[in-house]
């Protein structure tokens, strides 16, 4: 069953301070003093560059311009949010060709050949180690070139709601842009101060007035290479924007300028990211890398290497490590995970994560992997033996039904905030992790001392396995399904309205923890078809008034705060006059 929760005053204040704290860590760290102009500014990172002052008033106000930019960044896509706390990176000499590859392109000026391309796309399957290549590259040029290359970007993720989107892409870059290359902040914030609703308009009007004009308006001598790298195009929930953006891109170069700035984009081989890049006017200037048809021999070694040294350290730092033999792993063993892993990182890395949780025998671990069979040898699923994995943990979930509830909300409403998800349901602080704790090799519970702690999904593919029938089976998530019970579940706990007394009016007014738990029944509402089920609940939804002299029961509250479908009110015989407050 559900309970309800909302942000209170003290929730909002301590997020406050702890952003505050952040900002200022930050700042230290990376300039090594607070200049007011960066204010209450999280999860800071500065690429390089030279500090110059510029006086531009309304950017060091507190409600200036630059506060206004700072609201429209999404910083949980910064490559070192805090939000993505340890995120993939390739293991040390591994991907050592393709790394190389992308970081001459980066750091070596247009020319005759590929390093003219301006535009270099990395595609690869699910698990084929994109977004640990996208995070070692940006740290490499970090490192070495950070005062010659300015660096940008932005990780899409699916799951987390604030970088799902497109719409805070061109903030988040512009916002970088300033950090990395300070001559042109007089410019973009001059921009924004003429047109503060610019963030509203098309994206391709933003990035022109935001990116490409003030690197093209900077003078020669200050002119300097930048870089945009978006990981997870296939991420943004919306396929038109995927492919608008790719349009927006070809747009811009075919004006002739001289633009200094290239665009790296990691994502899968889906159709339409594919149709866009194949376009005439953008296949020109276009660079590909395919994870799919790298050197196989040299990706087999790497994951090799990656499974070698990562259980070097399971012998080294397990706390029973004293189990093991002197000769583990078993050299065929090894081979094994490599022959099944084809190519694809995910499969090692699951696997590795499988053998070293804390509270198990790693020798026992491992001879559980190898002892999974495939139960159809001739499927052409290149995920089977991932598949079998997946499957086998979630057979060893303890209260199945419940961990799977969590995961179906986690999916539909995009929460990622522990406390919430605990809020919802009627769990104790810390015991989301708990009940979580048989999926630690797949997912993550950040510590619940973190006033703004998360759980996460460590790979895409568990999301794409959970919901594909197919593949999980008797641990499918079907959306549909799981948004009608969630709902029914929901309306079970009555909702509690406090009246509220206006000299013009008397108005029922529910407190802000109850309308949350109406905001998620409205968000279930866009996956669940209409049903008796669902008809009935809401008809049978207990609406109660403290002060008043019995309680009401009356459908009308419900949908007078969750506002579903229109055509929802007809079939549920809801009064028409019925308004979302």
């Amino acid at each position: 069953m559900f309970s309800i929760h909302g942000n209170n005053s003290e929730d909002i204040e301590e997020e406050k301070q702890t952003e505050a704290c952040h900002t200022e860590q930050k700042l230290k760290e990376n300039t090594g003093h607070v200049n007011a102009m960066f204010n209450n500014i999280q999860n800071l990172a500065i690429f390089g560059g030279h500090f110059v002052q510029h006086n531009v008033s309304s950017a060091t106000d507190d409600n200036g311009v630059f506060n206004l930019l700072q609201k429209r960044v999404a910083s949980s896509a910064f490559h070192n949010s805090s939000q993505r706390a340890d995120p993939p990176r390739c293991h040390p000499d591994t991907r050592t060709a393709i790394l190389q590859t992308i970081f001459d392109w980066i750091t070596q000026p247009r020319h005759d050949g590929e390093n003219e391309k301006w535009l270099l796309w990395l595609n690869g399957a699910a698990g084929a180690g994109k977004s640990a290549i996208m995070q070692s590259i940006i740290e490499r040029c970090i490192l070495q070139v950070a005062d010659s290359v300015g660096i940008a970007s932005f990780f899409l993720f699916r799951a987390d709601s604030t970088r799902n989107t497109l719409k805070s892409l061109v903030a988040t870059l512009a916002y970088q842009l300033i950090l990395a290359i300070p001559e042109t902040s007089d410019d973009i914030l001059g921009t924004i101060d003429r047109d503060p609703l610019i963030f509203e308009q098309a994206i391709g009007l933003q990035l022109q007035e935001l990116i490409i004009h003030p690197l093209i308006r900077l003078p020669m001598h200050l002119r300097r290479q930048f870089v945009v790298l978006i990981d997870g195009l296939d991420e943004c929930i919306n396929p038109d924007h995927q492919s608008d953006l790719i349009n927006v891109l070809g747009d811009v170069y075919r004006s002739g300028e001289d633009i200094p700035v290239k665009f790296l984009i990691a994502s899968r081989r889906e159709p339409v990211i594919e149709n866009a890049f194949l376009r005439k006017d953008i296949s020109g200037l276009l660079r590909t890398i395919r994870l799919d048809n790298s050197d196989v021999q040299q990706t087999s070694l790497d994951i090799r290497r990656f499974v070698t040294n990562r259980f070097n350290d399971i012998k080294e730092t397990h706390l029973r490590k004293h189990l093991l033999p002197n000769d583990w792993p078993p050299f065929k063993a090894v081979n094994e995970i490599v022959a099944k892993s084809s190519g694809q990182f995910i499969y090692a890395s699951v696997v590795v994560n499988f053998v070293a949780l804390p509270r198990s025998n790693p020798g026992h671990q491992l001879e559980i992997v190898r002892g999974i069979r495939l139960q159809d040898t001739s499927s052409q699923n290149p995920f089977a033996h991932l598949d079998a994995l997946y499957q086998h943990i979630f057979s060893q979930v303890q209260n199945l039904d419940k961990v799977l509830d969590i995961l179906a909300v986690v999916l539909i409403s995009k929460l990622s905030l522990i406390k919430e998800i605990e809020m919802l349901f009627m769990l104790s602080p810390g015991e989301l992790e708990v009940c979580l704790a048989d999926l630690t090799a797949i997912i993550e519970c950040q510590p619940h001392t973190q006033p703004l702690a998360r759980m996460k999904f460590l790979h895409a593919s568990l999301p794409d396995f959970l919901q594909d029938r197919t593949r999980s089976e008797r641990y499918h998530i079907d959306l549909k399904e799981y948004s009608t019970k969630l709902i029914c579940m929901a309306l079970e706990r009555p909702l509690q309205i406090s009246p509220f007394l206006s000299p013009e009016r008397h108005l029922d007014v529910v407190s802000r923890r109850e309308n949350c738990r109406l905001h998620l029944i409205k968000t279930l509402l866009k996956q669940a078809p209409e049903s008796e089920r669902l008809r009935s609940a809401f008809m049978n939804f207990d609406i109660t008034f403290p002060r008043a002299e019995k309680p009401r029961n009356n459908a009308h509250y419900a949908y007078t705060f969750t506002a579903p479908k229109p055509n929802l009110w007809e079939s549920y015989d809801i009064p028409a006059g019925a308004q979302l407050i």
